[in-house]
């Protein structure tokens, strides 16, 4: 009798576990409507190389150049896998996100309970957390690979700290290759928690770390000698535009990332961690380490490329672990409180409650007041569309909707793909007034002058217009509007795109209205 009853109390925690857990999907699922008209245009580059592939050009975004313009091998492949079934490519993008985004919050409900002493108790508060912040949301619509990479990272490490012999400590590392097909920074954590393992265990754990790196290897090793293969470089070619000036330790403009994400709305949900630095053992399991470590190592890298896209999307892989142990630490700080003296531990818990409804709450305003609208420069690409035919010669400084709108032959100016971009000289420019949050800017001199030589079509800039001329912003914009050849050649129509002269004096009388000359 006494068995049922405690079966019958065990399956009723176990089912309000699943309600509360449906409940914090569901949250998600709302918020994720709510940003559902949010595409970033870097989600239409992975679109292109998709097409590109389905219809036999291979992974390459112009014909005939293979150039790795792409970050997100496993994504693109998943793409054009849709886009080969005939499923809509922007729909099937946002869906899958917002799959693993769900599956992340119940993987992140497991990885508390596995790395902290909170039990089911801090399982269910981070999932909660997870649930309400809005970059998950916002990144998981918005077209890239960033949900999916957080969800095989938090199961690839997951599966490493419950893996008790050989197969599925193999099955950890094959889990953190497909993260490392996702996004190139997955090799951050599987170094960091397999040397993590053998610092704490020595000897004891060599078979199981050998297991665990075999079996990434066995993943990663064939797809990377492909890659260099196909593409003929170690990494792909957004690293060698995002690192212009060498290897620097940490940049300024990382720290301020992170910094502006710890100010933020979601990012005060994550001082709970401060009480790891007093006492980790008060809350952490033995193991945690190896999930805190390339934490660690990966908030370094942050804060030494940084990022300009908005709602902090670098930081939204390593949700489910930081919420996890926030969570544990908050919870565990109420449990001491309330062994030590009852009365003292409801204020705790009082306190506790009230700090995490303000902060749950202060995600979900945050959420409203900024919903992602847009994203890709679609008045830019339909004006391009109106002037130009597919095949013919573009350059842009956006290189995702654009050129997978019109099917144009691309010069990117920023160099994602488009590497004879990477050859022109940098220099350091100091901006009058900050670019993007950013002071100061890498500008390769050289964009200009390539660009003239190869009289592209159209050129699209964030170049604006107003009453008493042209505004430019960037320096390459600047540099544009200085270049004489430029200001006689292209004629403005809108929405940053200049038209080649001649071929908008060619339209005739159907030309569209509002057009001037640069100059």
């Amino acid at each position: 009798m006494r068995k049922a009853h405690e079966g019958g109390a065990m399956s009723s925690t176990r089912l309000g576990y699943a309600v509360v857990l449906v409940g914090c999907v569901a949250v998600f699922g709302v918020q994720s409507w709510w940003h559902w008209a949010f595409t970033v245009d870097d989600a239409y580059i992975s679109f292109r190389y998709a097409r590109n592939l389905v219809e036999g050009h291979g992974l390459v975004f112009n014909e005939g150049e293979r150039v790795e313009g792409y970050s997100n091998f496993l994504w693109v492949l998943l793409i054009a896998a849709a886009m080969k079934l005939g499923l809509p490519v922007e729909v099937t993008a946002k869906s899958l996100g917002i799959l693993a985004g769900a599956g992340l919050i119940v993987a992140g409900a497991s990885l508390a309970q596995r790395l902290t002493t909170g039990g089911p108790a801090a399982g269910l508060w981070a999932a909660a957390v997870i649930a309400t912040l809005p970059s998950l949301a916002y990144w998981s619509v918005g077209g890239l690979e960033t949900s999916l990479f957080a969800l095989l990272l938090s199961g690839g490490l997951l599966a490493w700290l419950c893996a008790n012999n050989a197969p599925s400590a193999a099955g950890a590392g094959v889990l953190l290759a497909l993260a490392s097909m996702t996004r190139p920074e997955g090799p951050l954590f599987l170094v960091g928690s397999a040397v993590a393992r053998l610092i704490r265990e020595r000897r004891a754990c060599v078979r199981a770390v050998g297991w665990y790196v075999g079996g990434f290897l066995l993943v990663a090793a064939p797809w990377f000698a492909w890659r260099y293969w196909y593409y003929g470089q170690l990494l792909p070619n957004t690293f060698y535009v995002k690192n212009p000036t060498g290897w620097l330790p940490v940049r300024p403009g990382g720290l301020l990332y992170v910094e502006s994400f710890l100010r933020s709305g979601p990012g005060l949900v994550f001082w709970g961690l401060l009480p790891l630095a007093v006492s980790p053992r008060l809350y952490l399991q033995g193991r945690a380490v190896e999930a805190l470590a390339p934490l660690v190592v990966y908030l370094v890298w942050v804060a030494r490329v940084g990022d300009w896209m908005p709602e902090h999307r670098f930081l939204v892989p390593v949700v489910a672990m930081w919420a996890s142990c926030s969570c544990a630490a908050l919870l565990t700080l109420w449990r001491r409180a309330h062994a030590y003296h009852a009365r003292r531990g409801r204020i705790a818990g009082w306190s506790c409650g009230v700090a995490a409804v303000l902060l749950l709450g202060h995600s979900a305003a945050y959420s409203w007041t900024n919903r992602g609208e847009g994203g890709a420069p679609w008045a830019a690409a339909l004006r391009a569309a109106a002037v130009v035919r597919p095949g013919e010669l573009v350059a842009v400084m956006d290189a995702g909707l654009i050129p997978y709108l019109t099917r144009c032959r691309t010069l990117d100016m920023m160099g994602l793909v488009s590497p004879e971009v990477l050859e022109q000289p940098v220099v350091i420019v100091s901006l009058p007034r900050p670019y993007l949050g950013k002071h100061r800017l890498p500008v390769r001199t050289g964009v200009v002058d390539l660009v003239m030589s190869r009289r592209p079509v159209l050129i699209q800039t964030h170049i604006g217009r107003e009453a008493d001329g042209f505004v430019a912003s960037h320096p390459l914009d600047q540099l544009f509007l200085q270049e004489p050849r430029f200001r006689r050649g292209y004629v403005f129509i809108g929405d940053g795109c200049f038209v080649r002269a001649d071929r908008w004096r060619g339209r005739g009388a159907g030309r569209p209205t509002g057009g001037s000359s640069a100059g």
